[in-house]
């Protein structure tokens, strides 16, 4: 994401206030000047007519010298504020004296040479790991590239090493923004507003991610701020526009449509805008409800994607009010109490979903796991495993199917049918390294020592990093030296 679009204030009304201060300034000490020497001339020449005078405009001498005072004074403040100011824009581009390289780096990114701006900034942060710049200027290249996850990372680094560093919450939040995490983008931009209430652009983004959950009045409160900074930003009025007619506010989407045809008519949305212009003329759309059910599941997504499982569960809530003949709203809040630990009223959803829909695999194996879960009092292996064995006949290729059905036969010691789902899934997927972290414990359980050993080893291969990598690098090492081990670590 690039910042651009909007900038509120500028050095250069800071240089006039400053040049008119020093300019008042000076102006009052030349006439004090002047008035002094006059003094002293009439001094030393007895001249009492001078003296008369000078006395009588003392006064205006004293007023003189105290504007001369408070302009410099004044001067100084604006000095300071400019200094401060500097600081600032230098600290948001982060060139830390190095323009060339930085100039160079964005000219890739801005022809579109990616790869080249990504090697040359990794390149500088082995050199100096702890210069935030780089991971930023990476970030950026990395999200105009696509890469978004690792955008994020970039920029999340950033962030790590310099916590007010404002711009970096602003393009994190639009890497959010594009791989869906649209709480966090809100937060992000927030964020870097109250660092930095000049990244205007942080609105837009914030905008977007209202838009896209649903919260059509925040939506429309920042792009109306963002068009009363820029008022010629054609893709603003259209999407505020959009947020009025989710609304139902008809006169208001036709005027932002209007104008947004108007200011870019040959804009990529204008076709779907003008056909929204016509429904909304010809009133088709005139009375959509403002409580619009899907506003309430994007909603419930995206905190749930987010992780804040109450407010997802009543956003789907609100859904079912509308819609209570929706599988795939039951299917959700049952997910979302699933995660949320709330078992038994994760089985009644998931059993609901299955009977609005009896294809609904998610919900065959969501359920499944609940049973299978060993912290549940819903826990039955038995249920388990008939709703694994529906997702693999409504699924043959579903790796996780096979998976967690041989977990479920595992745990009712039908291990010939385990081993054979846990191949099964090796087989459809050999990548699939919970199947070798699984297989390895219940080889070593079994007493099976060289299998164990070689699914910890296949394991490894393919995690070195997690814990799960940590727990069997120490079961290798326990099966290796024939140390004693305790399965119940694995299970607890």
């Amino acid at each position: 994401m690039k910042v651009g679009y909007i900038r509120m204030k500028t050095l250069k009304e800071l240089f006039l206030r400053i040049t008119n201060a020093n300019l008042g300034g000076l102006i009052g000490a030349i006439f004090g000047v002047i008035f002094s020497i006059a003094f002293l001339v009439g001094l030393l020449l007895q001249n009492a007519e001078i003296i008369i005078v000078y006395i009588l405009l003392w006064p205006l001498w004293v007023l003189l010298i105290c504007i001369s005072v408070l302009s410099w004074g004044v001067s100084g403040a604006l000095i300071g504020a400019l200094v401060k100011r500097i600081v600032k824009n230098r600290k948001s581009t982060k060139t830390s004296g190095k323009p060339k390289v930085w100039n160079r780096i964005n000219a890739y990114i801005e022809t579109g040479n990616f790869d080249k701006a990504i090697a040359e900034c990794t390149e500088l942060i082995q050199r100096n790991p702890d210069f935030v710049s780089w991971y930023h200027l990476r970030g950026s290249a990395y999200s105009e590239k696509g890469d978004f996850d690792k955008a994020i990372a970039d920029f999340t680094e950033a962030i790590r090493l310099e916590p007010k560093f404002a711009l970096a919450y602003f393009s994190r939040g639009g890497a959010d923004l594009m791989v869906g995490d649209y709480c966090k983008a809100i937060a992000d931009c927030t964020k870097a507003l109250r660092l930095d209430s000049e990244l205007s652009d942080s609105y837009i983004i914030r905008g977007k991610a209202y838009l896209e959950i649903g919260d059509f009045d925040k939506a429309i409160t920042d792009f109306t701020e963002v068009i009363r900074l820029a008022p010629n930003i054609g893709s603003m009025y259209c999407l505020r526009a959009i947020s009025h007619s989710e609304l139902g506010h008809v006169q208001e989407a036709i005027h932002d449509y209007e104008k947004f045809l108007e200011l870019d008519p040959n804009n990529e949305d204008a076709v779907l805008a003008r056909d929204a212009l016509r429904d909304l003329r010809d009133g088709k759309i005139a009375n959509k409800k403002t409580n619009d059910v899907s506003k309430y599941i994007n909603r419930g997504n995206a905190y749930l994607k987010n992780g804040d499982l109450d407010k997802a569960i009543t956003e789907f809530t609100e859904a079912l009010k509308l819609n209570p003949n929706e599988a795939s709203i039951y299917g959700d809040r049952g997910y979302t109490y699933y995660k949320n630990n709330n078992f038994d009223k994760a089985i009644t959803d998931l059993t609901e979903a299955i009977r609005l829909d009896p294809d609904y695999t998610a919900a065959y194996f969501f359920r499944g796991n609940v049973y299978l879960n060993a912290n549940s009092e819903m826990y039955d292996a038995d249920n388990a495993i008939a709703d694994y064995t529906e997702v693999i006949r409504l699924d043959p290729n579903r790796v996780d199917g096979y998976f967690r059905r041989g977990c479920a036969y595992f745990d009712k010691d039908d291990h010939d049918k385990a081993f054979a789902d846990l191949a099964k899934a090796i087989q459809l997927d050999p990548m699939y390294k919970m199947t070798y972290f699984m297989r390895s414990i219940y080889h070593a359980q079994l007493g099976h020592v060289e299998e164990a050993i070689r699914d910890c080893e296949r394991f490894l291969e393919l995690d070195t990093n997690s814990k799960d990598a940590e727990i069997i690098q120490n079961l290798l090492g326990d099966l290796k030296s024939g140390k004693t081990i305790d399965y119940k670590q694995f299970f607890s």
